[in-house]
């Protein structure tokens, strides 16, 4: 037996109906535990979960749900089968994106002017990135101004510049992690002063909360393959921001503006605990359970 999935992402969390293929009864509803595994699904495969109108994925019912290998079975198997079926949903052009989180960065001083690098994949060829060009004024960058690679950074086709020096760090995540979108590299002062204080990322506010331990990478020669595999390793499977030590901040995510945002986040939380530093503040945190809720959620932010 069969069933079509037809799952719907809103603001008041997740909705699934199961139809049989052969009779076109619905069916039980989904377990709990596979429609969790459905909804990380959706987050991977969009990005926004509640701007998803509506997506359809073919399960084979008693593959997901009949398993003995226990609960994370079940979910690895659910999200497997719903990304092998979920369609790519339309993004913007990366060139637009890239051009406008530039200026937003660069505005709030967190880009400098010839200082850090945005990359998007392709949207028509996932494996080709546009990224930066290297030694461009930031402060009007243009989506012509991008640069297309692949992802051993060699440039495809002729270019405007060439990429950025720092393309090791952005291609290496993409082959590591490929439901990634998107890299945002940035000079944020107080994520780079957090790292060259020994002062730990704490969860001192809900949004906070949404991220794990910032891994910080020691200093390695920027633009370099060192740097790059560094990076990634210490972003490791779920993670999604890196401090490199005495450098700046790496986020990545599903798309260019939910990268920038968490780039955001995380420098408003790195200058309260440096300010609550300055003042000899031990930083108040949230409660373990709040942010326990709070980091699952923290999966729709990235």
């Amino acid at each position: 037996m069969r069933y079509r999935y037809h799952v719907e992402v809103g603001p008041d969390g997740v909705r699934c109906r199961a139809v049989d293929q052969e009779t076109g009864q619905e069916g039980a509803s989904l377990a709990a535990d596979v429609l969790t595994a459905l909804h990380e699904a959706l987050v991977r495969a969009g990005g926004d979960p509640a701007g998803i109108r509506a997506l359809e994925g073919v399960l084979d019912v008693r593959a997901v749900t009949q398993s003995d290998e226990g609960p994370q079975a079940r979910h690895q198997a659910a999200m497997d089968a719903y990304l092998a079926a979920a369609p790519r949903t339309d993004q913007p052009d990366p060139r637009e994106a890239i051009a406008r989180a530039t200026h937003e960065l660069f505005a709030a001083g967190l880009i400098t002017p010839t200082g850090g690098n945005i990359s998007a994949r392709d949207t028509d060829q996932p494996s080709r990135v546009w990224i930066s060009p290297s030694q461009v004024y930031k402060g009007d960058l243009t989506p012509d101004d991008l640069v297309l690679i692949d992802l051993d950074g060699n440039p495809i086709g002729e270019q405007p510049y060439s990429p950025s020096s720092e393309f090791r760090v952005h291609t290496t995540i993409f082959k590591s992690r490929p439901e990634l979108e998107a890299v945002v590299h940035t000079h944020a002062p107080y994520a780079t002063l957090l790292a060259m204080t020994n002062t730990p990322f704490l969860p001192i506010s809900s949004e906070a909360a949404y991220f794990r331990d910032i891994p910080v990478v020691p200093f390695i020669m920027p633009g370099t393959e060192e740097l790059g595999f560094a990076v990634a390793e210490a972003l490791g499977r779920s993670g999604v921001a890196v401090i490199m030590q005495n450098h700046g901040l790496v986020v990545a995510g599903s798309s260019v503006q939910r990268a920038t945002d968490m780039t955001h986040v995380i420098e408003a939380t790195c200058k309260k605990l440096i300010i609550m530093r300055q003042l000899g503040v031990d930083p108040p945190v949230l409660p373990p359970e709040v942010v326990m809720m709070l980091r699952r959620a923290g999966r729709m932010m990235a």
